[in-house]
């Protein structure tokens, strides 16, 4: 068994991405990163345990050609998404 150390803080206004990830900025945060099948495992389970319908986490990119990037500019290389996603 994997054992993580995640800090998180789940805010209920509904908002968009950038929205979302400015007041993660000003509270000196980061939206999550999902850079496992681990902590994927954990967002979901955390999703299904509340109810949770949508999350925002790390990853953007500058056009829809370039790479997903985390909030540190790196690569992000695990994807845990269906066909068409992200939308």
């Amino acid at each position: 068994m994997t054992s993580m150390n995640i800090c998180y803080k789940a805010v209920a206004t509904l908002r968009d991405y950038t929205s979302a990830k400015e007041q993660c900025v000003s509270d000196s945060a980061h939206l999550l990163l999902i850079d496992s099948v681990d902590v994927y495992g954990w967002a979901v389970n955390l999703m299904d345990a509340y109810g949770i319908q949508r999350i925002y986490f790390q990853g953007e990119r500058v056009d829809q050609y370039s790479p997903f990037l985390d909030d540190e500019g790196n690569t992000l290389t695990y994807f845990n998404w269906s066909p068409g996603e992200p939308d």
